[in-house]
């Protein structure tokens, strides 16, 4: 039997954390960059932008734009920090529960959303349907 030998753990030294009232303390951790000088994400300011960015449900290039970063070094970052990848999705999804409970929570008041809502999420048993007729006689697909 050939025994695989398990990666060895690399040992980070954390940087910070960042307090998010939903995932807790963030680690961001330190990384040497090369030749190129010190990682952006020293800087508090800018990971707490792409997170707002990501919190704001802004499109990736927004959200790099926030942060005053680039793609290569946005994904240099995520490479070095991949906990944070699930996290970002999660966080980009805050906006669209917030506006679906604000639409749920409104139906007692506008009964009318509550039958939009389902006419959209339950399509199948509450979409308007059309029935498309020619002189009130069903057309023949040959025809078409």
């Amino acid at each position: 039997m050939i025994m695989k030998k398990k990666k060895k753990e690399i040992e980070r030294k954390v940087l910070y954390e960042i307090d998010d009232k939903r995932f807790g303390m963030i680690p961001i951790y330190e990384a040497k960059i090369g030749r190129t000088g010190e990682a952006w994400w020293k800087d508090r300011v800018k990971v707490e932008q792409l997170l707002l960015g990501y919190r704001l449900d802004c499109k990736i290039k927004e959200c790099r734009y926030l942060a005053g970063i680039s793609k290569e070094q946005q994904d240099y970052f995520l490479k070095i920090h991949p906990h944070l990848c699930t996290i970002l999705a999660a966080i980009r999804k805050e906006p669209t529960v917030k506006a679906r409970t604000a639409v749920i929570m409104s139906f007692k008041e506008r009964p009318e959303l509550a039958f939009k809502y389902l006419e959209r999420k339950e399509a199948d048993e509450f979409k308007e349907r059309k029935d498309i007729t020619s002189d009130d006689k069903p057309i023949l697909v040959d025809d078409l």
